[in-house]
């Protein structure tokens, strides 16, 4: 697929994987969601499909970029359960032309997106200019909070930055017992999605298909772009979380825990927390982004749990984009009653 403006000499593409990583990477806010290592994530997994746009120059140059992924919530409802989501996008370069590239991008995106999904979310980066960007192309902001952990500080600074509960928290752990161990296989990885399933199930989520977990296995962690921990105790898997590696940040992406509670006593999420800050601190890693802390308005347990390990918190928002009013209207109510049902 082309589509070019002859005006400004910009053409939309499907972006080469590998111009795609270039740009992403030397982009001042390239995140690995908007880098082709995504479309490697979620190839073939179920009701997933991962896709990218770029604008390019006379001379095969990306000047602004954006991958999505579309997920189908039910397979048999298709299109009425699907949704589009956006992560650290989009991306594009620093200039007056950039800017330009960028809005002609998302009206493509806009233009695309509103035959295959109903809606169309972002989770932005932190360019200043997102917010003007976004809602010139009729994405509409929401207050939603992320939580951030400098990792420039020296450990003792890092220690004491969390709260008194977590700090004893941490040392219970390890006074029990319990054992932080790198995923080394994919019978460790299966160990790792089956207690997502049940945190999902307990907080009443949708989890992704377990091929997920095997793509990030195979192609993140050998590239160093992803960790995978499990906490043990008495050698059971307990607990777990996976991070993100890119440039100079960690990204806490899932984590999971049994629902046993007599095992959720030895503070193993606590562990884990601080041994991937740990790793971070001394590997060359700047900051932690313990991901989304929810809408301020609104009580929020996950966010109180984050919030005691001494972060900051940043309302960068969420941009959602309606692509069929009527339709997702009905779907969101019928949505409601199912689950009232269910």
């Amino acid at each position: 697929m082309i589509r070019e403006d002859f005006e400004m000499h910009f053409s939309i593409v499907e972006p080469d994987r590998v111009k795609l990583n270039d740009f992403a990477i030397k982009n001042e806010y390239g995140t690995i969601f908007q880098s082709g290592h995504i479309l490697d994530v979620y190839q073939d997994v179920p009701n997933c499909y991962a896709s990218s746009l770029a604008v390019i120059d006379e001379s095969d140059n990306i000047i602004a970029s954006i991958v999505s992924v579309k997920f189908v919530e039910k397979k048999k409802l298709g299109y009425f359960s699907s949704h589009s989501t956006i992560r650290g996008g989009p991306l594009w370069e620093d200039s007056e032309r950039g800017e330009k590239a960028v809005l002609l991008l998302l009206n493509e995106y806009n233009n695309i997106s509103k035959k295959k999904s109903l809606y169309s979310r972002i989770y932005p980066n932190f360019n200043p200019h997102m917010r003007d960007i976004l809602t010139t192309c009729g994405f509409e902001f929401e207050d939603d909070l992320n939580i951030f952990i400098d990792l420039t500080l020296s450990e003792d600074e890092l220690w004491a930055n969390l709260h008194k509960n977590r700090r004893t928290g941490v040392r219970k752990a390890k006074k029990n017992g319990v054992i932080i161990k790198e995923v080394e296989s994919m019978v460790e990885i299966d160990d790792f999605y089956n207690m997502l399933v049940e945190t999902s199930n307990v907080n009443h989520i949708s989890v992704r298909d377990l091929k997920l977990f095997h793509n990030i296995y195979s192609h993140l962690v050998p590239e160093g772009l992803a960790k995978i921990y499990l906490a043990l105790y008495d050698e059971k898997p307990i607990a777990g979380l996976l991070s993100l590696n890119y440039k100079d940040t960690l990204y806490d992406w899932y984590a999971c825990s049994t629902k046993n509670r007599d095992y959720l006593r030895l503070n193993p999420n606590e562990y884990l927390v601080w041994n991937t800050l740990y790793w971070g601190l001394n590997n060359g890693y700047s900051l932690f982004d313990f991901g989304g802390a929810g809408n301020p308005k609104e009580e929020y347990s996950v966010r109180d749990f984050k919030n005691q390990f001494g972060g900051s918190v940043e309302n960068y928002g969420k941009y959602t984009k309606i692509h069929n009013s009527m339709v997702y209207n009905i779907c969101e109510k019928g949505y409601d009653v199912y689950r009232k049902i269910f």
